[in-house]
């Protein structure tokens, strides 16, 4: 990858490695948050296109499950009065490195929910107080800002719902579990290059799966190479042209292969 400056990925990303928990810095130079969730708008043809990043505990809660999901997603609902997940919409992303770069200031593009939440529960509800700011902006964000890229083509998912999807070959049998989702750039006419699904990595999720030991011989010594790539020598890769269907309520996968072949390095 080269410089956030400007969009530029030299090859594919994988999902998991490559964009979650990545740290989002605004046109300012300051940290925003960690990039919690993906957002995938499936299109026409049934590819997924990284629509926008979700980052908070709204978008956090998902990826943790079980009690702990309904814990942390409902006590972040209730102190900050929303209902979805901060949202980052991809047109506004100028370009994906170490960090992933945007071109709003954090104070326009990451409203404070902290800062509404007091003033609106606490300060302004004191008798005689007035906190003299405009507190709109802190309550509900400039969801226009966040929101006017390129027109909506499909329904929405979540890159944590496609995680841990289990998989069904043609043949009616069932194999491992998607452990990551590869990516590549495409341009598209009108509009910012886009992320899109080129391919699923599929089988256990074991230890080095969110290291990515199980799919680059570049990665760490080579002794824990050499376990870890045992560990996973069932994985293995499905090109997206081989995804026959996706059923988002039971989450399962349909090939139209009943193989996998070896995975790519990135």
């Amino acid at each position: 990858m080269n410089s956030p400056d400007g969009i530029a990925i030299d090859g594919t990303l994988d999902g998991q490695i490559d964009l979650l928990d990545r740290q989002i810095v605004s046109a300012d130079g300051l940290m925003i948050a960690k990039v919690d969730d993906i957002e995938l708008e499936e299109r026409a043809d049934g590819t997924l296109i990284v629509s926008a990043f979700l980052a908070g505990p709204g978008a956090l809660g998902r990826r943790l499950g079980g009690s702990l999901e309904y814990i942390v997603v409902n006590t972040w609902t209730r102190l900050s009065g929303r209902d979805e997940p901060r949202r980052i919409d991809y047109s506004h992303v100028k370009g994906i490195d170490t960090v992933i770069a945007v071109d709003e200031r954090r104070r326009t593009i990451w409203p404070d929910d902290l800062e509404a939440w007091v003033r609106t529960r606490l300060i302004d509800a004191l008798p005689g107080a007035q906190s003299g700011v405009d507190v709109g902006t802190f309550t509900d964000g400039d969801d226009s800002v966040l929101d006017h890229g390129p027109g909506r083509q499909g329904d929405r998912h979540r890159f944590s719902e496609l995680a841990g999807m289990s998989i069904r070959f043609s043949d009616g049998t069932d194999g491992d579990q998607v452990i990551d989702v590869r990516m590549e750039q495409t341009a598209e006419r009108g509009h910012l290059p886009r992320l899109v699904t080129s391919g699923l990595i599929v089988g256990r999720n074991r230890p080095g799966t969110l290291f990515g030991y199980d799919r680059d011989s570049q990665k760490g010594p080579w002794l824990i190479k050499a376990i870890l790539r045992w560990a996973h020598r069932h994985s293995g890769y499905v090109p997206w042209t081989d995804v026959a269907a996706i059923n988002w309520d039971e989450r399962r996968v349909r090939l139209r292969t009943n193989e996998l072949a070896p995975i790519p390095e990135p």
